[in-house]
């Protein structure tokens, strides 16, 4: 019996750390025109790469991403053969990270920061609330790219969601670049960071439409600073 007790023991303890590293306290959704998202534990381990879009899907099936890191799977994501042509120059890429817990939140901001600083493209990373999560995926949309085409919906009332769910990020922000700026004077082909809130950053460099100089808008939730 006591052989017993101490087998029953053992297997709670193992269910019970299997459920810590299984389960999920921070989700960061990856948008350019594959949408990603990835769950993290509490450990800062990856435990799920879901795709949300079919370019998402044929990125997911050129690299593995689950039981790394957050910092070496979005690494391994931005070298994998299948991520390579949508982080070029022209690209724009929306990193949103959403998690109860606010230190986990900030440091995933900063690993992702760190890690797409050195790409071409351009981007940007904020901190959003669980809400904004719920309603992209009941939009079936990554966060970014529903937060992008709220934004655009704001300014041009005839578009809609289903076609923003079409669009890549870098169309979704050169459609409110040029209704923000009608006049065409954005920045071109500039290098610049922004912030938004909840510890929104902006990382990243390429080229923009329009021509002349001027401020555009980041994506963090508030305008932030142009390419």
């Amino acid at each position: 019996m006591a052989a017993l007790a101490a087998c029953l023991v053992l297997a709670a303890v193992c269910l019970s750390g299997y459920r810590l590293y299984a389960e999920p306290t921070a989700y960061v959704g990856i948008d350019v025109n594959p949408s990603l998202e990835l769950s993290v534990n509490r450990f800062g381990l990856v435990v799920e790469a879901r795709a949300l879009n079919e370019d998402g899907r044929a990125v997911l099936d050129s690299v593995s991403l689950e039981n790394r890191p957050y910092a070496s799977a979005l690494e391994a994501l931005t070298e994998s053969e299948g991520f390579a042509p949508y982080i070029q120059e022209t690209s724009f890429v929306e990193v949103s990270v959403t998690s109860g817990d606010n230190r986990q939140a900030e440091s995933l901001r900063a690993e992702s920061d760190a890690q797409l600083a050195a790409l071409p493209c351009a981007g940007a990373c904020a901190v959003v609330s669980e809400g904004d999560r719920a309603a992209a995926a009941d939009a079936g949309m990554g966060v970014g790219r529903y937060r992008a085409a709220l934004e655009l919906m704001e300014y041009d009332p005839n578009v809609t969601l289903e076609a923003c769910s079409k669009m890549s990020m870098r169309e979704l922000r050169d459609r409110i670049e040029a209704c923000a700026h009608p006049d065409g004077a954005t920045t071109s082909g500039g290098k610049g960071e922004g912030h938004g809130p909840a510890g929104g950053g902006r990382f990243g460099q390429g080229a923009s439409s329009g021509s002349g100089n001027g401020m555009g808008r980041g994506q963090g939730g508030d305008p932030g600073a142009s390419l």
